[in-house]
C-alpha cells in the first residue's frame, strides 16, 4: 500500500508538467485533422465504419455521406450570460426548470441555487 500512495503523491506532481508539454495547440490541431474532426473529413470517420459494415455484407445502398457539416438553424447563441440582467434572466429561467424536475434531492437544488446566487453577486 505504501508504494501505492507515494506512486500516486509523484503522479500528482508531475501530471501539471506532461499536461503542459503534451497538449500543445500544435498536438490537438494535428490530432483533430488526423482523425477528420476538424476540419470535418467525414471519409476518415466513416470510412472505417463502412468498411466494417461492407465486410459484414450490410446494405448499404441509399446512404451517403454528408458533403460538409451543416450549418446552425437556430439563432441563439450557446454563450452564456455575459451581462447582469442576462444572467438575472437565465437564474429565473433555472429556477422555472429546478421546480419540473421531479427526483432532484434537496443537497442538489441548494447546490445550484448557491451556485446562482454567487453568479448574481459576481456579475
Amino acid at each position: 500500500m505504501g508504494w501505492e500512495c507515494k506512486f500516486e503523491a509523484g503522479l500528482f506532481q508531475i501530471i501539471g508538467d506532461v499536461r503542459r508539454q503534451s497538449l500543445t495547440q500544435r498536438t490537438i490541431k494535428s490530432s483533430f485533422s488526423s482523425r477528420g474532426i476538424y476540419p470535418v473529413k467525414p471519409e476518415l470517420v466513416l470510412g472505417p465504419v463502412f468498411a466494417k459494415l461492407t465486410a459484414e455484407n450490410l446494405d448499404l445502398r441509399g446512404f451517403k455521406t454528408p458533403e460538409r457539416t451543416p450549418e446552425s438553424t437556430s439563432s441563439m447563441t450557446n454563450s452564456p450570460p455575459n451581462t447582469v440582467p442576462r444572467v438575472n434572466k437565465f437564474i429565473g429561467k433555472l429556477t422555472e426548470d429546478m421546480k419540473e424536475i421531479r427526483d432532484l434531492s434537496h443537497t442538489v437544488q441548494r447546490r445550484i441555487q448557491r451556485c446562482m446566487a454567487a453568479n448574481q453577486l459576481l456579475s
